[in-house]
């Protein structure tokens, strides 16, 4: 009896694995088909750019040239939008966003003719009488890559900003 089970078990196993190929070689030639059908090209295509390559391994500029500047440029945003204020929850998502950009559009003006790739990080929290330790680690070229970091704090907020820039080979 128990062998017949197994058989049977079997056989169920191996007629739903046969069943479900047929259903995933049906759904690959239906998805192929609507895709075909419903993919439509601009009426007008933009003109090709063809860069020629400039072969540099190395930046022009490191970031470290950079650093000091930008971490007082930082720590002065951070003290002029958070002088005086009071944390709130809601509102704290926005402003981070907002540090963010305004931190990576400066970077970016900074090294506007090299080539970094720019994050940002920015994290605001209330204080309550506790600690907080933020950290990262990166994978990266110490001699090419760097980041700026600036902190800011008051008895009901505090402000952690880093910007990292990454040289694209």
């Amino acid at each position: 009896m128990e062998k017949s089970n197994a058989s049977a078990r079997m056989l169920v196993t191996v007629t739903s694995v046969l069943a479900a190929k047929r259903w995933a070689s049906q759904w690959r030639k239906n998805r192929k088909q609507s895709t075909l059908t419903t993919t439509s090209r601009p009426s007008q295509t933009a003109p090709k750019v063809t860069l020629q390559p400039t072969y540099h391994l190395e930046p022009k500029a490191r970031f470290g040239e950079f650093r000091e500047t930008l971490q007082i440029w930082m720590t002065n945003l951070l003290e002029e939008r958070l002088m005086g204020m009071t944390y709130d929850g809601t509102a704290s998502s926005a402003l981070c966003r907002q540090f963010s950009d305004d931190i990576k559009s400066h970077v970016k003006t900074l090294l506007s003719n090299y080539r970094y790739k720019v994050i940002c990080y920015v994290c605001m929290g209330e204080k309550h009488q506790q600690a907080m330790v933020i950290s990262s680690r990166c994978l990266w070229s110490t001699e090419r890559d760097g980041y700026a970091t600036a902190t800011y704090e008051n008895s009901s907020l505090f402000c952690a900003a880093t910007a990292y820039a990454i040289y694209r080979d």
